[in-house]
């Protein structure tokens, strides 16, 4: 009898969205699901939503798809904010999320068969943020990476606000890699730190690309250029 395999591919997205105003939140939330909608995205990761509380409620699309919006943010202030947005299909099961809080989010998620821990973080800037306060960012970045459930592949998106220049290298940065990064801040330190104390590659390095598109952000002056967020 021969053997046959079926694979579903789908898309996982990562955006800070910045959300606006309260009265125009839902409009900015539809806008973003339209467009991951577009794009063909199965899971999107997403920081600064700067709703409150946490909840989850069901975007609808002239497309016809359905994406549920799971957020997490604090009781009173409209400010950090981590959630997803997942396209109902019967054949991806996302269960409840086991870890909620504004700049961390986690939960399992069955995607076609393929099982997987997601956590979705939003980590203090490099500069606004205390030393007290990216340990803390840490700990529970860590926690959530921890599931009860087994056979469970972990990732781990988000803006990390990280500048390294291990992107800009022809190297994929695993928990082993040591590479000579001469463009590195204070939480491109620790992010890097956080990937080998987990035994985590760097993702964002293994794109097969020219090194001259590895770059994310472009100074007005059209001259400055580095690699950011992660």
């Amino acid at each position: 009898m021969k053997n046959t395999h079926n694979f579903k591919s789908w898309k996982l997205g990562c955006i800070n969205i910045r959300s606006g105003k309260e009265k125009s939140e839902g409009a900015k939330m539809y806008a973003v699901a339209k467009e991951i909608d577009r794009l063909g995205i199965t899971v999107c990761c997403l920081q600064e939503v700067r709703y409150r509380n946490n909840d989850k409620r069901t975007i609808s699309l002239p497309s016809g798809a359905e994406y549920d919006f799971i957020w997490s943010g604090p009781k009173r202030r409209r400010d950090n904010g981590v959630g997803f947005l997942v396209k109902v299909d019967r054949n991806i099961v996302a269960e409840e999320p086991d870890t909620q809080d504004p700049q961390v989010i986690a939960m399992n998620i069955n995607i076609y068969g393929f099982k997987t821990r997601l956590v979705n973080a939003y980590s203090p800037t490099n500069t606004d943020g205390s030393s007290g306060q990216k340990d803390d960012f840490y700990r529970k970045v860590r926690k959530a990476c921890v599931s009860t459930s087994k056979n469970h592949k972990l990732i781990v998106a988000g803006d990390f606000n990280a500048i390294t220049s291990v992107v800009l290298k022809n190297s994929h940065f695993n928990c082993t890699s040591i590479i000579e990064d001469l463009v590195c801040n204070d939480n491109g330190s620790r992010l890097k730190q956080f990937c080998r104390s987990n035994k985590l590659s760097m993702i964002q390095t293994y794109f097969d690309v020219d090194i001259s598109k590895r770059y994310t952000w472009f100074s007005n002056d059209g001259k400055t250029k580095r690699v950011l967020d992660y």
